[in-house]
């Protein structure tokens, strides 16, 4: 338990200071967004999965998670536009936080975000997922004024209960990256 507590403060200031020294004033338009999709969560108690978003804009980003799929087929349009969402759950501007999916719960740094329906992860116990970090409003400054990238809030994700993680890949990021440009999608 020691070693991985460490393992992820190590991960977390590493990326914090990469993005404060190569970091950018970038102030998104009004309720810019990046979007990632994850397509394998589940709540087996053997694979939680945790994610490091860095936000290295200048805007606080609130954090929005909607299941849209699961291993049955039979997801009910009502649940499958359910949007999880707290208070707390933002990542402010030049912060790094923890999301994590542990059994039904979703986590921000340890602190329950909501939770997802059983109704919604089928059968198996498996379903798919979108975090979509949504700009809450330009704090000021100066710096350059655009739409937000997958580079601007970047997201590191690691499953299991081993000592260390394994390195979470096949998830996609989206954003709006201009209007001239349609969306981008990049896969990790």
């Amino acid at each position: 338990m020691k070693k991985s507590f460490l393992y992820l403060v190590l991960v977390v200031m590493v990326l914090s200071a990469m993005f404060m020294w190569g970091g950018k004033g970038i102030f998104a338009n009004q309720n810019d967004n990046v979007t990632y999709t994850l397509p394998y969560l589940t709540v087996s108690s053997d694979k939680p999965i945790y994610c490091l978003i860095t936000n290295q804009t200048m805007d606080n980003a609130s954090i929005h998670f909607t299941v849209n799929a699961n291993s049955s087929g039979t997801a009910n349009s009502q649940y499958q536009n359910y949007n999880t969402l707290s208070n707390y759950a933002i990542v402010y501007a030049r912060q790094t936080r923890m999301l994590s999916f542990e059994g039904l719960t979703i986590n921000v740094d340890g602190l329950a975000m909501g939770s997802v329906s059983v109704i919604m992860t089928g059968d198996s116990g498996s379903y798919g997922g979108r975090i979509s970090l949504v700009q809450m409003g330009t704090l000021g400054g100066s710096g350059t004024s655009g739409s937000w990238s997958c580079a601007d809030l970047p997201m590191a994700c690691f499953q299991g209960t081993t000592t260390p993680k394994r390195n979470l890949v096949g998830y996609i990021c989206s954003d709006p990256y201009s209007p001239q440009t349609p969306t981008q999608h990049f896969t990790y």
